[in-house]
């Protein structure tokens, strides 16, 4: 008797959802205490409560092994309330949200690139106290190569991050962007060698003072090395591996500008 299995077809197209998953949070909590003392007496009432909703998509463009794409997505308000009979009663209100993609071209391939999208804003208001708006974005793109001789990689980030006080009107600011390459050699089963080559920008303004500079990392010249295993060292016998990395000192200059009686500006 012969039996053949015969292999499943992906559906090729366009573009094709294949994956979807979804999540609804509810949450509610009430507390209610009295404390009473020596001629005091304070009664308190509490109510959280908050909702989110959460998405996550999966799909690819004619083939997933062509492009792959990855969209995640959440939004998540909150809301607590405090009151008091002696002092003054106290609300506070929370706006979370959140989106995450990431694409990726030739994911089962030797050469593939991954490209990624990243957004969040936070939203907190303490009635009588603070109202902050914070929100961040991250993006990117890493190229790997799957090489059986030197497999590397090379990556660049860029991170934005700013925090607003509406109340007062000051704003911060938080940049950085980075530029790394990395490669990996084994000689044996007892090493590990990686050589890093990186470049920094980062860049910060707070109210009345601006921050920036470079900063570089890596080797003066690609050699790589091995650190032999000596006999009956004090390690585990699963730990007796060794890890080469090789860096140089970090190299780069940074300045400082006070700014008086103005607000700080992007240069």
């Amino acid at each position: 008797m012969e039996v053949r299995a015969q292999a499943q077809t992906i559906p090729t197209g366009f573009w094709r959802l294949y994956r979807y998953s979804g999540e609804l949070k509810l949450n509610g909590f009430y507390r209610e205490q009295q404390r009473n003392g020596y001629q005091f007496s304070e009664k308190q009432q509490t109510t959280n409560y908050m909702a989110g909703l959460a998405l996550r998509t999966q799909s690819y463009f004619w083939h997933p092994r062509f492009i792959t794409l990855d969209v995640d997505a959440e939004y998540t308000p909150a809301r607590s309330d405090e009151k008091f009979l002696v002092i003054p009663d106290q609300a506070e209100t929370r706006d979370v949200r959140k989106a995450d993609i990431r694409l990726t071209i030739l994911p089962q391939h030797k050469y593939s690139l991954v490209s990624y999208l990243n957004y969040s804003r936070v939203y907190n208001n303490r009635e009588n106290l603070s109202n902050i708006r914070s929100s961040g974005t991250n993006w990117g793109s890493t190229l790997f190569m799957r090489s059986k001789f030197i497999p590397f990689s090379l990556g660049y980030t860029s991170w934005d991050q700013q925090e607003d006080e509406l109340l007062t009107g000051r704003s911060f600011l938080n940049r950085q962007k980075n530029v790394e390459a990395r490669f990996n050699k084994s000689f044996g089963s007892l090493d590990k060698q990686e050589l890093l080559l990186s470049r920094n920008y980062f860049f910060r303004s707070f109210p009345g003072i601006t921050f920036s500079g470079e900063t570089t990392a890596g080797t003066p010249f690609p050699i790589l090395f091995i650190m032999p295993i000596i006999p009956g060292c004090f390690l585990p016998a699963r730990e007796r591996k060794t890890r080469s990395v090789i860096m140089c000192p970090a190299t780069g200059s940074a300045g400082m500008k006070h700014l008086t009686g103005t607000r700080p500006s992007v240069i």
